[in-house]
């Protein structure tokens, strides 16, 4: 009898256990759910689904026209017969609004604390700030023409995403519409890839092209031209301005940066003058990545990235060797694992400052592949360019670089080798305002911050 009874215990112990579990279960369900931050809601089809319970869609209203004073009218979702999904949209962030219920003082109040984003491919929504229950919001899309305010979530959000895997043969596909999912520093990085028509900025007296919306939701791009030299975009014979080189080495980023620049068109010098009247939109903190990791390992002796047959094959005249000797991160990346990367491998090598050079990196992800000819990427100017990327250690005695090459290829030379062009490349905070549609005769242009 006695163990029975310590049996009949067991049992009862154990649908307890049970019975606990999933009391706790529903409660962290029901509890996660009443503070989940972010959802998808599907508009096409002629319904509305979300999975918030708290947040409901009283309205969304899409621009159907304008009215003779100029303002946008709308006309209620529901009726999606109508909708043109050939239009691009995107949420007026000012006219859209949520009501949400004060539970202290039991009222209602008006708020645009909430972000919506609208991606135009999928035709669903992104809701991130949502925490009250019974919030109920009223959300009016905008047809964008170029002349609507948006922010680099609303450039994002237009855009399909896709992932490149194979970095060891060039990018040549039109890309237009379309950006590309990298990682930094465990956050997602977007970049540009190939030849899209659908990255041209104008900003502080020049043309620019954005290379990547890098991992802190900052905008990083490189120099195109001058307002005046609208017509070098077509990067025709010597193609976009170009910049001389002054060599002898540097110390650190800021001071090789100025060594190599001797002509900061179109600011006519390389201490950033012109450009501190835009630091307000600079994200400074951001910086640039000197990447100076190091390993012992074989490289031919030759400034210019070949491989140890065609280093091998050269006349004795010309002194090349294949050798052991110090090479840099980039090298190593780039030159044998054909596999670039986004985030800076040490701290130490950040520099903080306005301006610096594309990475070899980037130059990668874009399309650029060493000794390959590539003439069909937005990186190609017809001239040979510096990158912000050291290669190898030369017998000690100096660096030698990578650049991108006359014919779009990523190579190297040593600092004081012939001329060879720099197009400096900033970043703009993550808050900025734009205009445009990133087209060359419509570029995003810098309106404000938000």
């Amino acid at each position: 009898m006695k163990f029975e009874t310590i049996k009949s215990k067991k049992k009862i112990l154990l649908i307890g256990i049970i019975l606990f579990c999933i009391g706790v279960t529903l409660i962290l369900t029901s509890t996660l759910a009443a503070y989940k931050k972010t959802t998808t809601i599907k508009i096409a089809e002629g319904t509305v689904n979300y999975i918030i319970p708290d947040m409901k869609i009283v309205a969304i209203n899409v621009q159907d026209g304008v009215d003779e004073n100029g303002n946008n009218t709308y006309k209620s979702v529901p009726d999606l017969w109508y909708y043109d999904t050939s239009e691009n949209y995107i949420v007026n962030h000012s006219e859209t609004y949520c009501d949400v219920y004060d539970y202290e003082y039991d009222e209602w109040y008006e708020s645009r604390d909430f972000v919506f984003k609208f991606d135009n491919n999928s035709f669903t929504f992104s809701v991130e700030g949502i925490y009250a229950k019974n919030t109920k919001c009223y959300i009016y899309l905008d047809i964008n023409d170029g002349s609507n305010e948006i922010t680099i979530d609303d450039i994002l959000a237009s855009k399909t995403k896709d992932k490149r895997v194979d970095f060891s043969t060039i990018f040549t596909e039109d890309t237009t519409g379309t950006i590309y999912i990298g990682i930094e520093n465990y956050a997602l990085s977007y970049y540009y890839a190939g030849a899209p028509t659908d990255n041209y900025v104008k900003f502080a007296g020049a043309y620019w092209r954005i290379i990547r919306i890098n991992g802190n939701g900052s905008l990083r791009m490189i120099y195109s031209g001058n307002v005046d030299e609208i017509d070098a975009l077509t990067i025709e014979d010597d193609g976009i301005t170009k910049f001389d080189v002054l060599a002898n080495g540097y110390d650190d980023s800021e001071t090789r940066y100025t060594q190599l620049c001797e002509d900061y068109s179109p600011y006519d010098s390389c201490s950033f003058d012109e450009l501190e009247n835009y630091n307000e939109y600079l994200d400074i903190e951001l910086g640039f990545c000197l990447d100076k990791t190091y390993s012992e390992d074989y490289y031919c002796t030759a400034f210019t990235v070949i491989t140890k047959e065609e280093c091998l094959s050269y006349p004795s005249s010309f002194n090349y060797a294949w050798e052991l000797g110090t090479i840099y991160g980039p090298y190593k990346r780039l030159v044998k694992n054909k596999a670039p990367i986004f985030e800076c491998p040490d701290s130490n090598d950040l520099d903080k400052i306005e301006a610096g050079l594309i990475t070899a990196d980037e130059v990668a992800y874009v399309g650029g592949v060493v000794k390959q000819e590539n003439k069909n990427y937005y990186l190609y100017t017809g001239y040979e360019y510096w990158t912000w990327s050291l290669y190898v250690d030369n017998f000690d005695s100096y660096d030698i670089f990578f650049t991108v090459e006359d014919n779009g290829s990523l190579n190297a030379a040593y600092e004081g080798y012939g001329t060879i062009s720099i197009r400096p490349v900033i970043n703009l905070k993550s808050n900025i305002l734009l205009t445009g549609l990133g087209t060359i005769d419509v570029p995003y242009e810098v309106v404000g911050l938000s």
